[in-house]
This record gives structure tokens, sequence and C-alpha cells, in this order.
């Protein structure tokens, strides 16, 4: 479209490919057209691919993506309970059923041992929480097992042994 169309207009006078040669002449601007709708085939077919993938994965239980807080993922891809992290994150959604405020909380987590697994299994980093970044956890129905990603919502505990950090009705009252 757009390129061939800077070729009639001689704005562009000649285009390099490295696997690909191109004679600016009806037959390689024809090639051109070509080549570029192939691309963009290719290009949607793999979205669709990676979607499809992911719709199924969702589907057995996987996280897709970093594990959350007070959690780690296994070998499937299900998130699972990280220790002690995951006890004082338990802690931190009670005190918030219990009314205490973000700026509390905040100062409890990050005066505590509380640590985020990264993907290495062995390493932790130490976040620093604020008003904003737990507000958004607290708002996440992972932590309640629904795992929400794109069109799928799935119920983690009805897929496998999920713990959820919070009881989805304690969830929606804080919500």
């Amino acid at each position: 479209g757009e390129i061939i169309d800077l070729l009639d207009k001689k704005i562009i006078k000649d285009l390099k490919f490295p696997s690909l040669t191109f004679v600016n002449d009806p037959s390689g601007k024809m090639l051109l057209g070509i080549v570029f709708v192939m691309a963009k085939q290719y290009s949607e077919q793999l979205s669709t691919d990676i979607n499809r993938g992911n719709r199924k994965s969702v589907e057995a239980g996987a996280y897709i993506g970093d594990s959350k807080h007070g959690y780690y993922k296994d070998i499937n891809q299900h998130l699972r309970p990280d220790g002690n992290h995951f006890a004082l994150l338990q802690e931190a959604f009670q005190r918030r059923l219990q009314g205490e405020t973000l700026t509390s909380i905040a100062d409890f987590l990050n005066n505590s041992s509380y640590a985020k697994r990264n993907r290495q299994k062995d390493k932790f980093k130490k976040p620093k929480f604020s008003k904003q970044s737990l507000s958004n956890l607290f708002g996440e129905p992972i932590y309640a097992g629904v795992n929400d990603y794109g069109k799928n919502t799935v119920d983690l505990t009805k897929i496998y042994d999920f713990i959820p950090a919070i009881p989805v009705e304690e969830f929606i009252k804080i919500n």
C-alpha cells in the first residue's frame, strides 16, 4: 500500500532487503505486495496461536507472567504459597479487613522479613510497599483464587489445590 505509493511518487527511490532482491518495476512492486501480505498473515496467525496457547494454559491453571506476591510458581506454572512470605501477605489482608490503613499495612510489610521470590528459585527481592501498590495488590482477584486473564476467568481452586491468600467473601468485603 503506502510503500508502493511512495515508490510510484519517487519519494523512495529503491529498497534493499537482506533476503529479497527488489527491482523497482511493476513485477517488483507486485512481489513486494505479496511479501507484505504474507508477512501480515504470518504475524496474525502467530498472534492467534499464542492466544490459543495462553488460553489453554490458563484453563489448565497455569499463571502467565511473574509470580504474585506471597507465591512462587511450580514446574506446572501453578502458584504455590511461599512459606513465611505467604503468611505475612495473609496477615496484611487480615489487617486490611479489620480496617487498618494502607499506610500502616505498608509500614508493617516494609519492616517485616517479607520478600518476593524472583524467577530464580532461591533469589528474593525486598519490595518497598506504598499505599498505591498495596491498593493495587488488595484489588487483584488472583489472591482469592480467581485468575482473570484476557477474556478468561478461571477459579484456580477447582483446577488444583490452590491456596488463596484470602477467602472470596473477605476479598469482596475489602473491595
